[in-house]
């Protein structure tokens, strides 16, 4: 095999050539006195022009000789080669110092350059760091400081922060649902028709207080009822003809803006009522099994009627469906529906194992027997276990004046004052006209 050597102008050059991709200006073919054959130069121009004509690469053999002195005093290229930018696939090699043999060292990167590995180091790093020391916020802050902080608000506070965090909705629901407060009989509607469905809703409410409901909507100046939305507007929410939407919102100066809906014209004649229906007082008392202490005092009831018609099935958790809440009352037979009484508030509060107190203070719906039967059959309070009704009121209650049982104390001594008057009823009146 016929040895060749390479006839370049600048041996250096070759340590800057990475498989005949060549980018710099001072390229070996430029030389005339150094020129190749045809066919080697055809060659090479095919690795650098990819439009050039393909062909086979000849085959260049070398024999290894030793490097003289004066060869090796010829490979310095001049300072001006040094400088020249090598743009190349592969970064040129480092000369190896004296002190280091077979290293080849490349040429590091830029600043600008960032590695996945190290991008990934600091990310990491980041999130040890973040673990180990929080920042400080009102999301990481311990819960027993949010309870504190959570049972100190008001009912809007509360509804505030559950729209602003989504971290707060389950904590700021436990303390709106606990002591409800309502702005009409339409917000009472929407929080039956909520935690009659929603049964961990439910589970929240503690305190119950309706005994504001008779002048909701009052006038400072006059103390006059005004026309206000209620139940009844709820009943008919999906009905285009009683529904009023709401066209713009005016806010007048003074006044707090709203998003409560205005009253029906179409129901004028409950405008300035303010009751509820015994359905909807059911549900509540139904869904709340952890109802603790409840205030019905001067709470106006509305007739209601149990559907028994297996066209509308109940979707509550209890599984029962009143007039009040569906609005087609006009498509039932009687046979289809069970009259509901104020008996049926007296059951749904006797099944509430943890009630402790009651006040149906000024109820004329209450009667002798009504108290004698919740009075009787309520869980009693049991030593140091929560539940068992233990303080009643019945302060001006009933149809008659001055009636004994219409006091406020403690469970045995109203109860054992009923016992007086029931006793009493049956010695003075024969025993077919006993009160029921």
């Amino acid at each position: 095999m016929s040895s060749r050597k390479r006839k370049d102008s600048k041996p250096f050059l070759l340590s800057q050539r990475s498989n005949g991709l060549l980018f710099s200006h001072h390229h070996f073919l430029n030389n005339p006195s150094s020129a190749p054959p045809r066919r080697q130069n055809v060659s090479i121009l095919s690795q650098i022009d990819g439009n050039a004509p393909a062909g086979p690469r000849p085959k260049m053999a070398a024999v290894l000789k030793p490097v003289s002195e004066e060869a090796k005093n010829d490979m310095n290229p001049p300072r001006s080669y040094r400088q020249q930018p090598v743009r190349s696939l592969i970064p040129p090699a480092i000369p190896i110092r004296k002190t280091e043999r077979n290293v080849i060292r490349r040429r590091r990167n830029s600043s600008s350059s960032t590695s996945i590995k190290s991008m990934t180091s600091s990310l990491l790093s980041r999130r040890r760091r973040s673990a180990m020391s929080p920042t400080p916020s009102l999301t990481n802050i311990p819960s027993e400081i949010l309870t504190q902080i959570f049972s100190s608000l008001s009912q809007l506070d509360l509804h505030s922060l559950m729209l602003t965090n989504t971290n707060f909705i389950e904590l700021a629901a436990t303390y709106l649902y606990a002591t409800p407060t309502f702005v009409s009989t339409y917000r009472f509607a929407q929080f039956t028709d909520t935690i009659s469905h929603k049964p961990h809703y439910a589970l929240q409410v503690r305190n119950l207080d309706l005994s504001y409901f008779y002048q909701l909507g009052t006038d400072p100046v006059t103390n006059e009822l005004v026309n206000l939305c209620g139940w009844r507007e709820f009943k008919w929410r999906h009905h285009d003809m009683y529904w009023v939407r709401h066209i713009h919102t005016v806010n007048v100066k003074g006044q707090k803006s709203t998003t409560h809906p205005p009253a029906s014209p179409f129901l004028k004649s409950y405008h300035r009522t303010r009751d509820v229906p015994i359905g909807g007082l059911c549900h509540v008392l139904k869904s709340c099994t952890r109802l603790r202490r409840l205030n019905l005092s001067r709470l106006q009831l509305g007739a209601d009627f149990a559907i028994k018609s297996p066209t509308f099935k109940p979707t509550t958790t209890h599984r029962q469906i009143f007039v009040s809440d569906v609005p087609k009352a006009h498509t039932w037979e009687s046979k289809d529906l069970m009259p509901v009484y104020a008996d049926d508030i007296i059951k749904c509060c006797i099944e509430l194992q943890l009630l402790e107190s009651v006040k149906f203070k000024e109820c004329v719906w209450l009667s002798t027997v009504r108290v004698a039967k919740l009075l009787d059959e309520a869980p009693r309070p049991v030593p140091f276990s929560d539940g068992g009704l233990r303080k009643v009121d019945f302060r001006e209650s009933g149809m008659n004046r001055d009636v004994r049982w219409a006091v406020r104390g403690s469970r045995g001594e109203v109860e054992r004052i009923v016992k007086e008057v029931v006793e009493n009823t049956r010695e003075a009146t024969p025993t077919n006209s006993l009160p029921h």
